[in-house]
């Protein structure tokens, strides 16, 4: 059960530690960038670099998911100069609120899931055993 936790959440948890530990906001998320390579991380790099080159406004939107564009927005600030720890705080709340309940739904379709096999493999044999003597019996 290694990599549960959704890419946003570990993004959130170490920026929101770095800077806790004193370091600055470009710091921080160089430091997030340089330990992980993941799809989230990667657009991140992406985006950070277009902001660098003052490109970034020709773009159009980087992510439709909430979660990541409230986290695109608090980085923002933060390399602006503003304080973030926080909004990083809450966001990460309401992130691990949101992961709960999406397990919580996964969970709960589980044990039809695990019906299926059952359905499709051993119904169909225990209705030959029935159905074949049956049968065998209605041909005398």
């Amino acid at each position: 059960m290694e990599h549960v936790t959704p890419p946003i959440l570990t993004a959130v948890r170490e920026l929101r530690w770095q800077l806790l530990s004193g370091k600055a906001t470009k710091n921080a998320a160089q430091e997030y960038l340089t330990t992980h390579n993941d799809g989230f991380s990667r657009k991140i790099r992406e985006l950070l670099l277009l902001r660098e080159q003052n490109t970034l406004e020709s773009r159009p939107k980087p992510f439709h998911n909430p979660y990541h564009v409230a986290f695109w927005d608090l980085l923002q600030r933060g390399l602006d100069g503003h304080p973030i720890v926080e909004p990083l705080s809450g966001l990460e709340t309401e992130i691990e609120r949101a992961a709960e309940l999406d397990m919580e739904a996964h969970i709960a379709t589980l044990p039809f899931k695990a019906l299926l096999p059952l359905m499709f493999f051993q119904f169909p044999a225990f209705l030959l055993l029935l159905v074949v003597p049956l049968l065998r019996d209605l041909k005398l």
